[in-house]
């Protein structure tokens, strides 16, 4: 496969040794337009968001690579769990996986054509059925209505 690799985030690595290009974008701020477009198109033509965080609250980064229909891969710590469900919108791996634990479930995964197109499409339906602003909202004020139902 050929492979390009964009990294997101304020701190450049060191020194990377890996058998393929990479590009650093440094921290992409949404409010800045050109930032945001760089972020945007990113997210269009990448096939996985990996984010081997060590601690996360939520990760709406997650959402935002399902509403691209892009699958992510993380590790299983805080609530990302709560936003990456195995085999619907991404994988996550143990805490301890090492980076060739996610190039070999990029490989499983992306060499089966059919199974990744698949995953796109769960990933956005999760999106739209979950992971949506809209959506959240409505869950929410379905929950609050079934709370004051209790008095």
């Amino acid at each position: 496969y050929k492979v390009d690799l964009s990294l997101v985030g304020a701190l450049a690595p060191r020194e990377i040794i890996v058998p393929f290009d990479y590009c650093h974008h440094g921290n992409l701020s949404q409010s800045d337009p050109s930032e945001l477009d760089t972020y945007l198109n990113l997210l269009r033509k990448s096939h996985f968001l990996v984010l081997p965080s060590v601690a996360e609250c939520g990760g709406i980064v997650f959402a935002e690579a399902s509403s691209f229909a892009l699958p992510s891969l993380s590790r299983k710590t805080g609530g990302i769990p709560t936003m990456i469900e195995d085999g619907i919108n991404g994988f996550v791996l143990d805490f301890d996986a090492i980076a060739n634990d996610y190039a070999q479930k990029i490989i499983e995964v992306f060499s089966n054509k059919s199974a990744y197109e698949k995953l796109c499409v769960k990933s956005y339906n999760k999106f739209i059925n979950e992971l949506d602003w809209q959506r959240g909202f409505e869950l929410f004020k379905s929950y609050v209505s079934d709370l004051t139902k209790l008095d």
